[in-house]
């Protein structure tokens, strides 16, 4: 019996189906069935590097919740934040927004407040450059890395991405038992069997006594979960859960609910503090360069230009506040750098030598007195 050529095509359409739709599976990204340590740390460069050098870059919306537990924690944002992390190669910006707890004088007592703040910073990774805002206090244009463009990029600190350290440099090797990959490639980890993380089967990496980290290679090498002591032997420094991964592009998963609790180190197991980050939303392949810009307010009141050594006052000529501030630093030439700090430093030199000069006149003539 003849079969048609409907039917002897059949088997063949069939596995082409297949084929396709296992390669636009998630499966399609699979890791290799037994990765070794050194394949891990690989995977998790790689997938630093599909969100860094996403080819019209990243971008993530997010809410971060504060829970205090037993002992004090020194977080500023204790009623939450909303944050932003925009990334378009080599640019990224991180913007957190909030009310900050700051101590005010009331009566000439301490007292707690709450004053609502942004704080945002740029680093541009090629010109190691940027551009920071605190509030409508100050405003500063770097030639370093500043502050505010790594510690607050919290979706990709409780990844453990290296690049969010301040003192990372592209192209240098980073020293650390903390960042990631690097912590894996600089000691020595243990690859343990299969365990799953909200669902997710993981493998596990073991640094005896002091780290163990939870990894999932099917998902662009997330890291689902993360255990990290004092020091060898010592107690519990935090517990970080990476949950609900979501593929946001090919290959690119990240975690849309991210728990980090911190524990104190005198008493093991007693909760410091819980952060909860839940993203709200992201876009990839269409931010602009505007979106990796931190622009000044003119509520600003100082803005510190590094690079040129000026330091602008924006507020003082409502009329034409820049450009008359450019010229008065100008023609003040104020000092600035390493030659403001001798004189600041000598200054203080010659105001301790003049007091300890006059304590000493002033001892002598309490003791010439007593004598007579």
């Amino acid at each position: 019996m003849r079969r048609s050529r409907m039917q002897a095509a059949a088997p063949v359409l069939l596995v082409a189906v297949s084929a396709l739709a296992a390669a636009q599976s998630p499966r399609a990204h699979a890791a290799p069935a037994d990765p070794s340590v050194e394949v891990i740390a690989r995977g998790l460069r790689e997938s630093h590097r599909r969100l860094l050098e996403h080819k019209g870059g990243v971008s993530i919306r997010y809410r971060l919740d504060f829970e205090e537990g037993r002992s004090r924690s020194y977080f500023a944002f204790k009623k939450g934040l909303d944050g932003l992390l925009n990334v378009k190669w080599p640019e990224l910006r991180c913007r957190i927004e909030g009310p900050m707890s700051v101590m005010v004088y009331v009566d000439h007592v301490p007292t707690p407040k709450a004053v609502p703040t942004v704080r945002e910073g740029t680093f541009n990774f090629e010109t190691f450059s940027g551009v920071a805002q605190d509030g409508n206090t100050l405003g500063q244009i770097v030639n370093f890395r500043h502050p505010f463009s790594a510690s607050s990029g919290f979706p990709l600190q409780f990844l453990f991405f290296a690049e969010m350290e301040q003192f990372y440099e592209p192209g240098q090797t980073l020293t650390t038992d903390y960042w990631l990959p690097n912590a894996l490639e600089q000691h020595s980890y243990m690859l343990g069997r299969e365990e799953e993380v909200g669902g997710v089967p993981c493998r596990v990496l073991r640094r005896e006594g002091m780290d163990t980290l939870w990894v999932a290679p099917d998902l662009g090498y997330l890291v689902c979960k993360r255990e990290f002591h004092y020091g060898v032997g010592k107690s519990l420094r935090e517990r970080v859960l990476n949950l609900e991964p979501k593929e946001v592009s090919p290959g690119l998963w990240l975690p849309m609910r991210q728990v980090r609790e911190a524990f104190e180190e005198e008493s093991p197991n007693e909760l410091q503090e819980r952060l909860t980050v839940r993203i709200l939303g992201t876009h990839v392949g269409d931010l602009t360069d505007a979106d990796v810009r931190v622009v000044l307010p003119d509520t600003v009141k100082r803005i510190e230009d590094h690079i040129t050594g000026k330091i602008y006052e924006p507020g003082v000529d409502k009329a034409n506040r820049f450009d008359e501030a450019i010229e008065r630093a100008r023609s003040a030439a104020a000092p600035s750098g390493p030659a403001k700090h001798r004189f600041s430093f000598t200054s203080i030199v010659l105001l301790n030598l003049t007091l300890v000069l006059g304590l000493t006149i002033r001892w002598q003539l309490t003791l010439t007195r007593r004598q007579d």
